[in-house]
């Protein structure tokens, strides 16, 4: 009774892993989304585990990419154009990414960036009353980390600390840009501001338009920030067009 307990639960865990891969053939195609091209599932012959391969296509992770690319304002705005198109994508499919952060974003060989990793996606229409908070804490929108319902904004929020901490030299909010080492409480000071709603100060090395699109991306309340992702590449956009005008 007990294993067949224990293989029920397996089953269950597995069969929730496959539904998201699933859904990632949803987006197949896209230019800024990973594709995946197969996956197979199978089950160990003492019939307690199973085994799930997927076929992707092959990147390179945003981490090592950054490595050896220095950024400049122009490829960060590039980078948070792709991220929207990506996430405009998922609104159209209902889906919920829940884990933007550069570990989660890969690079192909002409410069493309790629969303992928959706093992914690989730469709839209279920999470809208859901409390899970699955996704990473240093880039977490403050409804998810607290437990409450959330929305696509919370990806958008997600994204804007990406972009914030790419244009503040790799340091997160209320974190010294120019202090050397950075300590485990200083981490844990910075990301309870950040929670509790403290307004953030602008990115450093941000010019006042492009400050002003991140910051908005990062209101603490959901009703303050972009609406959708759309909106937000717009504003990205327009940003682009002037500073290649001027």
């Amino acid at each position: 009774l007990v294993d067949e307990e224990l293989r029920r639960n397996l089953k269950e865990m597995v069969d929730e892993y496959t539904n998201e891969v699933r859904a990632m053939y949803r987006l197949q195609g896209h230019s800024h989304i990973v594709s995946i091209q197969d996956h197979l599932v199978e089950e160990l012959n003492d019939g307690f585990g199973w085994r799930i391969y997927i076929r992707m296509e092959y990147l390179q992770p945003f981490d090592d990419y950054a490595m050896t690319h220095p950024f400049s304002r122009e490829e960060i705005i590039r980078l948070g154009i792709s991220l929207c198109e990506a996430l405009s994508v998922c609104a159209e499919h209902g889906i919920l990414h829940r884990d933007i952060k550069p570990e989660n974003l890969f690079v192909t060989e002409n410069g493309q960036f790629k969303l992928g990793d959706f093992g914690t996606a989730k469709a839209l229409d279920r999470t809208r009353s859901s409390y899970s908070s699955k996704g990473t804490f240093s880039y977490m929108a403050p409804e998810v980390f607290r437990g409450k319902p959330y929305d696509s904004r919370a990806d958008l929020y997600s994204t804007g600390i990406f972009l914030y901490k790419l244009m503040n030299r790799n340091r997160d909010p209320f974190i010294d840009p120019e202090k050397q080492i950075v300590t485990y409480q200083d981490r844990e000071q910075a990301m309870n501001r950040r929670i509790q709603g403290e307004r953030l100060p602008p990115p450093v090395d941000a010019d006042g338009k492009l400050s002003k699109v991140i910051l908005k991306a990062c209101e603490f309340e959901p009703d303050n920030r972009y609406d959708s992702p759309d909106a937000m590449m717009k504003d990205l956009k327009t940003i682009a067009t002037l500073g290649s005008a001027a």
